[in-house]
């Protein structure tokens, strides 16, 4: 035929098919509204993966996070965390595998309604003295561990027993209470992301 049919390579159709879809993508989120910092971040590595493309470079990228696990493996957990046992009441520690403290605790009052919630969580931060308030409660503590928005772990001087059903009646608010040593040995251990797992 007179007619020459244009081709490409397997390559550029893919490169081109690629390139469509980030450009439908782009239009989504220039869309969106408000503006936000995430929006921003998405727009840029859209971009520069656009120009990869473009240019046909081969490159090994780094995905993006919302979040990261505490450490880059199979769970994203490793095998250091706190394993947090509410139907036993019972703490573990675990260090590179190995269970290096354990220790009975309270948890959150089961007849009015202050469970402690279950999930996996990190630490969000770690503080010495702090004072802890609620609607009704003002509480000093010595080490004070968060790890589920108001819902940590700290130390409880004026309970003189731990474990067992106390947490059915007269549980706390939702945190983990520790005995004053138990609270500072853990302290000891903790940094921020570390992994809590608590169950039932």
């Amino acid at each position: 035929p007179d007619s020459v049919v244009g081709f490409i390579s397997g390559k550029e159709y893919m490169q081109v098919f690629i390139y469509f879809w980030f450009s439908f993508f782009q239009k989504i989120l220039e869309e969106q509204a408000p503006e936000s910092a995430q929006k921003n971040i998405n727009l840029k590595i859209l971009n520069e993966l656009k120009t990869l493309i473009r240019k046909g470079e081969t490159v090994e990228r780094e995905p993006e996070y919302t979040y990261r696990g505490y450490q880059k493996g199979q769970d994203d957990m490793g095998d250091s965390y706190v394993e947090i046992n509410l139907s036993a009441q019972h703490l573990y520690l675990w260090m590179d595998g190995e269970v290096i403290l354990e220790t009975d605790f309270v948890s959150g009052n089961m007849s009015n309604g202050n469970a402690t919630p279950p999930g996996l969580f990190g630490l969000t931060y770690k503080q010495k003295d702090a004072v802890l308030r609620g609607a009704n409660y003002t509480t000093p503590v010595k080490y004070w561990m968060p790890f589920n928005g108001n819902v940590g772990m700290h130390d409880e001087s004026w309970r003189k027993s731990f474990g067992g059903d106390i947490y059915l009646e007269n549980g706390s608010h939702g945190c983990i209470n520790l005995p004053v040593k138990m609270a500072e040995e853990i302290y000891g251990y903790m940094e921020k992301h570390f992994p809590i797992v608590c169950y039932y």
